[in-house]
């Protein structure tokens, strides 16, 4: 582990770094706060720090607050370096965000005792990050098929109609459904139909830009948004899905299951008054059409229902 020492004693210094380094730790050290205050702003800075109380510019506490105040980079342990400091004093530093305290006078097992204890609060810190990282991804991405979910992709929609209002261009949206999932969902099974909404999402994906976007907003249905595309063009990439889909039935445990999808698809560019919802609604119904139509087809918000080839 890296580590900084911030101490305006050489000796103390000195020594505190011996003991780290034969531990087998990196040693930085810097001899007053400001100079501490100077490392902590390298994004790679050490992520445990003994810092002296007293020192020349900033003083331990002060360095440990503009730490906790910090909105980016690597949480920091803190450890006070103390002398005789009082309990008001001590108070004042847990309040700055100190995290834990050892005399300079302390001997070699106790300062490797709190080195141990800070290695501990990182496999925790560590472990809790990646729980959250986990949960955050769950959050934007569909755990079936790997798109963008629901809520993301919306969002993403959102931000889309504004940007192309904000540039006067076009966006163009389709909404694609599987045909008649529940129906194989119930001839099937569950695990089968995951499989088809992952198959479908396979065609949308190998059919998009890499800066398009694409999600499943229900569970037999997905969006996908592209921006600066005609309707026309729009028609045409949803043709290539439609086409895709129809043609490359899915395999599961020795069953084969063919399948279609239908796509509602819009382009405009979109006026002050429209809000996302507002927007999608013709894709929404142009969607509508090709079901109706018995499926496996494609509909423009502007042009008659594509037959299927």
């Amino acid at each position: 582990m890296r580590v900084l020492i911030a101490d305006d004693d050489p000796t103390c210094r000195e020594v505190l770094a011996h003991v780290l380094r034969e531990s087998g730790h990196d040693v930085i050290v810097a001899q007053n706060g400001n100079e501490a205050w100077g490392v902590l702003q390298n994004p790679q800075s050490p992520r445990l720090v003994f810092l002296d109380w007293v020192m020349p510019g900033m003083e331990g506490p002060e360095v440990c607050h503009r730490l906790r105040k910090r909105k980016d980079g690597n949480y920091v342990y803190v450890i006070m370096l103390t002398s005789n400091e009082g309990v008001e004093r001590l108070q004042e530093a847990f309040e700055a965000g100190v995290n834990d305290f050892v005399s300079k006078m302390a001997p070699v097992e106790e300062l490797e005792a709190r080195v141990s204890s800070a290695h501990r609060f990182f496999k925790l810190y560590d472990e809790l990050a990646s729980a959250r990282e986990t949960i955050r991804h769950l959050q934007q991405y569909d755990i079936v098929t790997g798109l963008e979910g629901r809520r993301a992709v919306l969002e993403a929609l959102q931000k889309e109609v504004l940007r192309a209002r904000d540039r006067a261009s076009s966006l163009a949206v389709a909404l694609v459904k599987v045909d008649h999932f529940d129906m194989i969902n119930e001839t099937y099974g569950r695990r089968a139909a995951e499989q088809v909404l992952r198959e479908a999402a396979r065609c949308i994906s190998s059919s998009i830009r890499p800066y398009d976007v694409a999600g499943r907003t229900e569970d037999d249905e997905f969006l996908i948004l592209v921006p600066d595309f005609s309707a026309e063009e729009m028609v045409k990439l949803a043709e290539g899905i439609r086409k895709t889909a129809a043609n490359e039935p899915v395999r599961v445990g020795g069953e084969t299951i063919a399948f279609t999808a239908s796509l509602g698809v819009a382009a405009a560019c979109p006026t002050k008054d429209q809000d996302a919802a507002d927007f999608l609604a013709p894709a929404r119904e142009a969607l509508g059409q090709a079901c109706r139509s018995h499926g496996n087809r494609v509909a423009s918000a502007s042009a008659e229902t594509v037959p299927a080839a």
